[in-house]
């Protein structure tokens, strides 16, 4: 028995069947040597497990038996073309389960889209071609990224640290209430909220979703494909800093940001910038203060690109690629592949003439912030519409490119421990 069923998927509508079916007796079989493949099929075989089937994983010079679901294009199948590589695909060939894509990235997909649309002894199938691009103009290649498409964050990629701060009135938290993934996509929430051991909190918002302790990088292009809340009051961004934990090159003195945008309480713009943070900086050597104190400069308004709008009726509806290429020598900034405009990374804004910083690894950053009453930085307030609330800024994927032969990528898939995170 088949039933044909719909599912919003990052925006999308997805068609699919489900189909019934029992994995009893079932064995996975991956290719032989491609160990992403084979760790997508274990999560495969995690999920049985949990539901009380002890499925064995095995690669395709194993003896082919009736009942096998083939994870990635094994040897068991014969094509005429190999997929695309942004192809999602379950199905089935004869009696075996095939749970594939084009790319290693894209069976990943697919593992954890079945999974998530599994439901009971009914089993999904479906076929979509989705935008995954393995290469990116310029000689960039995909190295990581997440596409969302399971139902818990993979903590062996992020992290939630408060790399923006709370005040009496904004709670931070990582609960599943304001940062959580569905329908194939991450979703991070501000909302109001009344804290009952404190009166005088009136928002929670989600802590930073990034990669500080997982994934540090020099040069490249990071793109994530979202939907912004542009209105009053929010402050969702895009961003990085080179306050790197596992790269081994952390200046404990400065650090640099990046800010591929922000948006600043506006109904229409997205702002990139740059920035130096002095943290421990002897400010005697520059300014001849006598003193060591904290400080921040940013990229001069005059030399800041800037992305405005023209549908701004719908653009909260709307989702949209927003990117950022890191170079040698500068920080380039697109939405929807477009190109437009960029801050130089070579020559100083400030008075001190060391740009270093910026050649150091950065992380990738993801926030959802509010302008509250007390915040020190308010050039709106989100109490002037409460009825936007809860503010949604949804992630679709998060993709980073980059050159063979250009920067260096620090991974530690190490998972970190959030005991305190609640439904």
């Amino acid at each position: 028995m088949r039933k044909v069923k719909y599912t919003l998927n990052s925006g999308k509508c997805l068609k699919y069947e489900l189909a019934e079916w029992t994995p009893e007796g079932y064995v996975i079989i991956t290719p032989a040597g491609n160990q992403a493949d084979r760790k997508s099929a274990q999560l495969l075989a995690d999920f049985y497990k949990d539901k009380g089937f002890d499925l064995t994983v095995a690669d395709d010079t194993a003896p082919e038996t009736e009942k096998e679901i083939l994870v990635g294009e094994t040897s068991r199948i014969q094509r005429e073309k190999a997929l695309k590589e942004g192809m999602v695909l379950s199905c089935f060939e004869g009696e075996k389960l095939l749970i594939t894509g084009g790319h290693y990235v894209t069976v990943n997909s697919a593992v954890q889209r079945f999974i998530r649309l599994c439901k009971e002894e009914f089993i999904p199938l479906f076929s979509e071609n989705t935008d995954f691009q393995s290469v990116k103009p310029g000689g960039y290649q995909y190295v990581w990224g997440d596409e969302f498409e399971g139902t818990e964050f993979d903590l062996t990629k992020w992290c939630f640290e408060a790399r923006m701060g709370g005040t009496e009135e904004i709670k931070v938290a990582y609960d599943k209430d304001v940062i959580k993934m569905y329908d194939g996509h991450a979703t991070l929430r501000a909302m109001s909220y009344s804290d009952p051991e404190d009166p005088k909190v009136k928002y929670k918002v989600p802590r930073s979703l990034c990669t500080l302790f997982t994934m540090n990088y020099d040069y490249g292009y990071a793109e994530i494909r979202a939907k912004v809340p542009y209105s009053t009051g929010a402050w969702p961004s895009f961003w990085a800093t080179t306050a790197c934990n596992i790269s081994g090159k952390r200046n404990m003195q400065w650090h640099g940001e990046i800010d591929c945008f922000e948006v600043f309480g506006s109904h229409f713009k997205a702002i990139p910038n740059i920035h130096k943070w002095y943290d421990q900086f002897d400010y005697n050597t520059v300014y001849e203060t006598g003193t060591t104190q904290k400080a921040h400069f940013q990229y001069p308004e005059y030399r800041k690109p800037l992305w405005e709008w023209e549908n701004i009726d719908t653009i909260n509806d709307e989702w949209h690629t927003y990117g950022f290429e890191k170079t040698e020598t500068a920080v380039n900034f697109y939405i929807d592949g477009k190109y437009y405009g960029y801050c130089d990374i070579v020559n100083t804004f400030d008075e001190h003439e060391d740009m270093s910083v910026f050649q150091d690894p950065i992380y990738l950053i993801m926030n959802n912030h509010v302008f509250a009453d007390d915040s020190g930085f308010r050039p709106n307030l989100i109490s002037d519409v409460l009825g936007r609330l809860p503010s949604d800024y949804h992630i679709d994927w998060v993709r980073l490119y980059m050159k063979p032969d250009k920067g260096t990528i620090y991974l530690d898939e190490t998972p970190g421990d959030y005991p305190l995170r609640k439904v």
